[in-house]
């Protein structure tokens, strides 16, 4: 089994509260870019958190080729569709990660009912798809990350 393999196995069987911690300890040692993205998308999909942005954004801006690799083969084809600017939504408790958050959904109802379920307020915001570096639907949030200032 090659390293790649190995780190894969590994991030498997990872809690999701510490996928920050694995890849910020394992993206050095992956050896395909490819691999490198998947990972990533995969560990931030599982653990990526508001609070810890700033080192996931370390970790988007790695200058690795094949940045869209990050998405499954199905989420590349959603991101392709996106209009030129998008409407996204945000349950948010604090205002200030209106400003800084890069994670947006494009549903309102999904996040209406994050919302709801958790107490927070909803935002909606519209991003230029320039903006936007990432699409994932995998558990149906349609979400999309975006740069955004993070200070």
């Amino acid at each position: 089994m090659n390293r790649d393999a190995q780190i894969a196995q590994a991030l498997a069987s990872t809690p999701h509260y510490f996928m920050l911690c694995f890849m910020t300890t394992y993206a050095d040692q992956i050896s395909d870019d490819s691999n490198y993205w998947n990972f990533l998308g995969t560990a931030w999909k599982a653990g990526g958190t508001f609070e810890q942005q700033a080192e996931w954004i370390a970790l988007f801006q790695s200058k690795r080729r094949n940045r869209q690799k990050i998405m499954k083969t199905g989420e590349r084809r959603e991101f392709s569709r996106l209009p030129k600017v998008v409407t996204a939504y945000r349950a948010y408790a604090d205002e200030s990660e209106l400003q800084h958050s890069i994670c947006w959904s494009l549903d309102p109802k999904f996040v209406q009912q994050y919302a709801d379920k958790n107490g927070r307020q909803v935002a909606t915001m519209q991003f230029n798809k320039a903006d936007i570096f990432a699409y994932f639907n995998r558990r149906r949030e349609s979400e999309i990350l975006v740069w955004r200032k993070t200070t």
